[in-house]
């Protein structure tokens, strides 16, 4: 352990934050479990800067903003909060999910069923395409660490953009507390990553951008840094707050970073050379290593704090977009890298670029999983999303969302098999998501919709698992008001079927746990009649166009 902390700590109690229980020595104190992790976390977090990452040299400008106090006095978090709550004395208190009243802030009004006789920014009864959204964009910030979140949110408290009292603080920054409330803030800037991009830059571009943008109190963007860490994709997010000039056309950005807080770094920039560097952690539990970028990889950019603060595009608000989202939950850290996707047309062949726009990611190095890169697509009639999982090492958990406007579909394996191919056909002009895999499997399918001012999801589940080279499939007809449940291609079967009504004032769920259809055999799930709460869907078993009988649900308990 290093020492050297008694000037720190002291302008933290000053500050009127709660001390660290970390502070006083170069031992971590007896209420602190004495673990490698621990270890690790207090020499990270506590440990002064090393001497040729401290900013220095002449400044060129200054926003007046600093770590301490302008930053937020605890760590980046993923999955828990229980480590900033041993070291920083948080509140360990459950993770929070995205409010409904942040989505409309970042979104508007599109994500709710009905805003009538609600005020603005108020809670709302979501869309189910918004709640999946919303869902997804909880798993991305904690595969970030929080950190773009982090950033962002200091830097907005800092140029007056950002309420203080929405991080929990009477004026800076860094007098915030972690409560639920911050959380739902730190989700909301997180959140713009997935909307607001940032071009890539020369590392020269970047510090004649900062030094003509940079202003006493206030921060023009956030520095996004990339690098690769064996088969990792990383990233962190940076609040960089002053230029200074250690050497003719050599820079130090100053920095503030999430994993170091309070801490005072600096990015060096080397114009002549178009090259960066920066001391990071790329894996939990090691020394950090000096990271780097040039012209060449083009690892560095800007995102404007403007447009990350304003509202943003929604990609599940209106009733017909022009881009579908196609984005994977992120996966275990250990299996980045191992796991892929493609989109192709339908026709089979990678679809042109001009219908692909691939999203960037921001991968913390101290993060437990990993981020997969979002895609806009051009959807024209479908496509078809090819997975490859012939490299993984262990069964990961696997999810998909894709949205198009209020519609949206998304799919989940419990398990991925090691070793599989598996086939997503998407046919928005159909209404049509179908899986196929060359190993059998077990797949769940949900489609969400919304038709007139009602919302419904379909979920299809459990049961016996999918044969090899058959497809499940959901097949949405907004014609007759029925969707179509079974395999593609005419095999047995055996599911859970659920169905939920989402109204303004509540919600209604129905159940058919373990319905059987035999060859050439499928399920019609018609919902014309289902228009309120009080009504229910009925649920079909069909071969061909003819009913063969209908089959019971079950409401199940609110």
């Amino acid at each position: 352990m290093r020492k050297g902390l008694a000037l720190f700590f002291a302008g933290v109690a000053a500050l009127g934050l709660v001390v660290p229980v970390a502070a006083g020595g170069s031992e971590l104190p007896p209420s602190i479990p004495n673990t490698p992790d621990n270890e690790f976390l207090y020499d990270m977090w506590f440990s002064p800067t090393p001497s040729g990452w401290i900013p220095s040299g002449t400044i060129v400008v200054d926003s007046g903003f600093r770590p301490y106090p302008n930053g937020l006095p605890y760590a980046g978090f993923g999955d828990s909060l229980g480590a900033n709550a041993l070291f920083f004395g948080t509140p360990d208190e459950q993770l929070q999910q995205i409010s409904s009243s942040t989505m409309r802030n970042l979104y508007g009004d599109g994500v709710c069923i009905s805003t009538r006789e609600l005020g603005r920014n108020a809670p709302c009864a979501l869309t189910p395409a918004a709640i999946a959204l919303g869902d997804y964009l909880v798993q991305k910030a904690r595969a970030q660490n929080r950190s773009l979140g982090f950033t962002l949110a200091s830097a907005g408290v800092f140029n007056g953009r950002i309420d203080p009292s929405r991080l929990g603080a009477t004026s800076l920054g860094g007098q915030s507390t972690l409560t639920l409330d911050t959380q739902d803030a730190l989700l909301r800037q997180s959140a713009i990553h997935l909307t607001t991009l940032a071009p890539s830059q020369t590392p020269a571009q970047v510090v004649r951008t900062l030094i003509r943008t940079i202003r006493p109190g206030r921060i023009p963007a956030a520095l996004l840094l990339g690098w690769e860490h064996g088969s990792r994709d990383l990233g962190l997010s940076l609040t960089p707050y002053a230029i200074y000039r250690t050497a003719p056309r050599v820079y130090d950005i100053a920095v503030y970073e999430s994993n170091y807080p309070m801490r005072e770094r600096a990015v060096r920039v080397d114009v002549n050379s178009n090259r960066w560097e920066y001391l990071a952690v790329s894996e939990f539990g090691q020394p950090a290593e000096t990271i780097s970028g040039d012209e060449a990889s083009l690892t560095m950019s800007l995102l404007p704090m403007a447009e990350s603060l304003g509202r943003q595009d929604c990609p599940a608000c209106a009733s017909a977009v022009a881009e579908d989202l196609v984005a994977f939950d992120p996966i275990p850290a250990g299996q980045a890298g191992l796991f892929s996707y493609e989109v192709w047309s339908l026709r089979g062949d990678p679809i042109d670029d001009s219908r692909r726009l691939p999203l960037p990611t921001l991968s913390s190095p101290l993060a437990e999983r990993a981020e997969l890169p979002a895609a806009k697509i051009v959807p024209d009639q479908g496509y078809l999303i090819p997975i490859d999982a012939t490299r993984l090492t262990e069964s990961i958990p696997v999810g998909l969302l894709i949205t198009s406007g209020r519609d949206s579909g998304r799919i989940s394996w419990e398990s991925m098999p090691v070793g599989a191919r598996v086939m997503v056909r998407a046919e928005n002009k159909w209404g049509i998501i179908s899986v196929k895999s060359d190993q059998q499997m077990q797949v769940a399918l949900s489609k969400s919709f919304s038709f007139s001012r009602r919302s419904y999801d379909v979920t299809i589940s459990g049961g016996t698992p999918t044969p090899a080279d058959e497809a499940r499939a959901i097949d949405l007809d907004r014609t007759t008001e029925t969707v179509r449940i079974g395999h593609r291609f005419g095999k047995a079967g055996k599911l859970d079927v659920t169905a939920t009504l989402h109204a303004v004032s509540g919600m209604a769920t129905w159940i058919a746990p373990g319905t059987r259809w035999k060859a050439n055999e499928s399920l019609l799930l018609d919902y014309s009649e289902w228009r309120a709460l009080g009504d229910q869907p009925r649920l079909l078993l069909v071969r061909g166009r003819e009913v063969v009988r209908e089959i019971s649900m079950v409401r199940a308990p609110n």
